[in-house]
């Protein structure tokens, strides 16, 4: 468990913030990607030296989540009814490759996996692996091979 905790303090925390802390340039890739698209809420989360912005936005009466890097890219734009766009498509957990289950079963025992996506980003394959462990909320992101790309925790929803 000590394994899993460290992973936590390293990877970092998502921080809430107020949309009119979201640079120019990502609140135009937001505009480019869903012309028209009204931004509701944002937050902030750095993975591997590298920071994004999620978007709560709504588009022609849906609601998306956007997000993009800091350096205005548009990384996945997820439609909050289940369906997924373009970049992301929902995973069978049956399908998640081996090397990383026994990474999951490694730094956090007892995870209980609920939501699985393969992303594409620049040719790779990334799998994002939501659930819970305990009274969190955990969101996992690996390479095909197993590595540990970013983990996000948050408190479950009570």
């Amino acid at each position: 468990m000590a394994v899993f905790w460290v992973f936590v303090f390293f990877f970092g925390w998502e921080t809430h913030i107020d949309v009119s802390k979201v640079p120019p340039k990502v609140m135009q890739s937001a505009q480019q990607a869903l012309l028209g698209v009204t931004i509701d809420s944002a937050s902030m989360e750095q993975e591997n030296g590298v920071l994004f912005y999620e978007l709560r936005a709504v588009y022609k009466g849906k609601h998306y989540e956007i997000e993009i890097s800091e350096h205005g890219e548009v990384v996945e734009i997820e439609l909050q009814d289940g369906v997924h766009h373009a970049i992301t498509k929902p995973v069978e957990i049956k399908d998640i490759p081996d090397s990383i289950v026994d990474q999951l079963q490694h730094l956090a025992p007892g995870f209980q996996p609920g939501e699985v996506e393969l992303k594409r980003l620049k040719g790779e394959s990334l799998f994002e692996i939501e659930g819970t462990l305990g009274k969190r909320e955990l969101e996992f992101e690996f390479t095909e091979a197993g590595v540990l790309i970013s983990l996000h925790v948050r408190k479950a929803h009570e």
